[in-house]
C-alpha cells in the first residue's frame, strides 16, 4: 500500500511542473533573451581572459564588447543586406515573376494538380513574403535587446563569480 505522503508528494511535484511550465511560457518573451545572453557571455568570456594578457582589466571588457559588437554588427549587415537585395530584385522583376508563377498554375490546372494558393495565389505568396520579412526585422530587434543584455551583462560576471564563490565556502563550513 502507498503512503499518503508519497502520493502527496507526488501530486505536489506534478502540481510544481505545471506551475515551472506555466511561468516559462507565460515569462518566454523575458526569458529567452535572458538565456541566449547568459549563452553568449559564455561564449564571449573566454576573450576576455585573453585580452587581459595584453591590456589592463578594464581595456578588456571594452575589447571584448567591441569584439562581440564587431560580430554583432557583421551579423546584422549580412542579413540586412541580403534583405534589401532580395527587396529589389523582386521589386524590379514583379512582372516576371507573376509571368512565372501564371505559367506554373496554368501547367498545374493542366496536369490536374493543385494550384499553390488557389486563385489569386501570386498575391497571396506576395502577402506571405511582406510577413516574412516583417518577421525577419522583428527578430533583428529580438537580437538587439540580446545584443544589450550581453554587453551590460559581461562586465557582471567576475562579481557574479565571486557572489558563488563566497556561496561555497560558506556552504563547506557549515
Amino acid at each position: 500500500m502507498v503512503q499518503p505522503e508519497t502520493i502527496r508528494n507526488r501530486l505536489l511535484t506534478v502540481i510544481a511542473v505545471i506551475l515551472v511550465v506555466a511561468a516559462l511560457q507565460w515569462s518566454y518573451p523575458v526569458t529567452v533573451p535572458l538565456v541566449v545572453a547568459v549563452f553568449i557571455i559564455a561564449a564571449a568570456w573566454p576573450i576576455k581572459p585573453w585580452l587581459e594578457q595584453v591590456l589592463p582589466t578594464s581595456l578588456s571588457y571594452v575589447g571584448t564588447v567591441f569584439a562581440l559588437l564587431l560580430v554583432i554588427t557583421c551579423f546584422f549587415t549580412v542579413i540586412y543586406f541580403a534583405l534589401a537585395q532580395i527587396t529589389q530584385t523582386f521589386g524590379q522583376n514583379q512582372e516576371q515573376f507573376r509571368d512565372l508563377y501564371e505559367t506554373l498554375a496554368t501547367w498545374s490546372r493542366e496536369k490536374g494538380l493543385p494550384v499553390f494558393g488557389g486563385e489569386g495565389g501570386y498575391d497571396r505568396l506576395v502577402a506571405i513574403a511582406q510577413i516574412l520579412f516583417w518577421q525577419v526585422y522583428g527578430m533583428l530587434g529580438y537580437f538587439g535587446v540580446i545584443a544589450i543584455l550581453v554587453i551590460m551583462g559581461l562586465p557582471e560576471v567576475p562579481a557574479l563569480a565571486g557572489k558563488f564563490r563566497d556561496q561555497l565556502k560558506t556552504s563547506e563550513n557549515r
